[in-house]
């Protein structure tokens, strides 16, 4: 009994197979690399390197997540030895990290970006890993076919779209936080925590950029433009409107 049986008994009704396939996302978006208009640029500078209290919170979590060692098990559960080439390889996932380093860029992205990415590097298909690589979220694309995830593009920083590195989808795993305006129901990309938060840490970093010039140049006083003719309402304006584009914002005060 299928799936199409089962619902229609369970609703009293019969049973109706489908006419056609069911797909989850349109034909045309299948076979090529899906972009998204998330600048994590943005949350990378607002968020990470200038907001001291977003940094923290990121980099307390990263510490705590990398202080967990990761173990090794065998098929029945037994724990491998530490000369097992499964145990030699989550504690050096390639010759340029530790797992404490790995890790710690995994939770990195993770609480930055909503998602994390690790590339297994194989001899050949079918083989153990021998090297695993924490991929930059934002260099990674998602392929579709045939209404599956059927695998990933790797971009790399100022290559255009179609010339990145095409990953397997056995290959790669990617973990990411709930995104509930996901075109592709779940299979597409996170949704960073940062995102709900932005206009408050954008609020955040004003308020500093306002006090850091306040403490530089001191406060602007306030003040009376006069003028020795009579003005119009439309010259009145227009003076306002080139007085604000040239001395508006606290940017401009000095």
């Amino acid at each position: 009994m299928n799936i199409f049986k089962q619902a229609a008994q369970a609703l009293g009704l019969k049973a109706q197979p489908p006419k056609k396939k069911f797909v989850l996302w349109p034909t045309w978006t299948e076979g090529v690399a899906s972009w998204t208009l998330t600048s994590v640029d943005a949350l990378v500078t607002e968020g990470f390197e200038l907001n001291s209290i977003i940094y923290a919170a990121v980099m307390y979590k990263a510490r705590a997540f990398s202080s967990v060692p990761l173990l090794a098990y065998g098929p029945d559960g037994e724990l491998l030895p530490p000369a097992d080439p499964l145990s030699r390889l989550i504690s050096r996932p390639h010759p340029h990290v530790s797992f404490r380093e790995l890790s710690k860029n995994l939770s990195v992205f993770y609480n930055l970006f909503g998602e994390a990415y690790v590339y297994a590097v194989r001899r050949s298909p079918n083989q153990p890993p021998t090297a695993l690589y924490a991929l930059r979220p934002d260099h990674v694309r998602h392929i579709y076919r045939g209404g599956e995830l059927f695998g990933y593009e790797y971009i790399a920083r100022g290559a255009a779209a179609g010339s990145g590195v095409p990953l397997l989808a056995e290959d790669v795993m990617h973990v990411a936080l709930p995104n509930p305006g996901d075109l592709y129901d779940g299979f597409g990309k996170g949704y960073s925590p940062l995102m709900a938060a932005a206009k408050s840490v954008d609020v955040d970093n004003s308020a500093t950029d306002f006090l850091k010039l306040f403490f530089d140049h001191g406060a602007l006083p306030s003040g009376v433009l006069q003028f020795e003719t009579p003005l119009d309402d439309a010259t009145v304006a227009q003076a306002q409107e080139r007085w604000a584009a040239i001395y508006g914002g606290y940017q401009k005060w000095v």
